[in-house]
């Protein structure tokens, strides 16, 4: 049996320059789910989390609590299983 898909921040750090979905805590009590990169700001600027949709940094505040492959990752990641061709026929 597979465990939960998502990794907590606190124990994994998601890999650079990855799109993951991301748990984003906005306050004690509101969390929304967002896609997420986390990228240098620079050539030795400190690391940040990009809004993937507005490709700018998170605001301040808001601070990622877990996040998960997302797409062709979490499928690459998974083993693969062979599907029966689904191609429709016609006559």
């Amino acid at each position: 049996m597979r465990g939960s898909p998502w990794t907590l921040v606190s124990k994994e750090l998601p890999p650079l320059l990855h799109l993951v979905e991301a748990r984003i805590a906005l306050n004690e009590t509101r969390t929304i789910i967002l896609n997420v990169m986390r990228i240098n700001h620079g050539e030795t600027g400190p690391l940040v989390w990009l809004n993937a949709t507005t490709n700018s940094a998170l605001p301040d505040g808001w601070n990622p609590v877990e996040w998960r492959l997302v797409g062709e990752q979490t499928a690459a990641a998974s083993t693969s299983v062979d599907l029966p061709d689904r191609t429709s026929r016609r006559a």
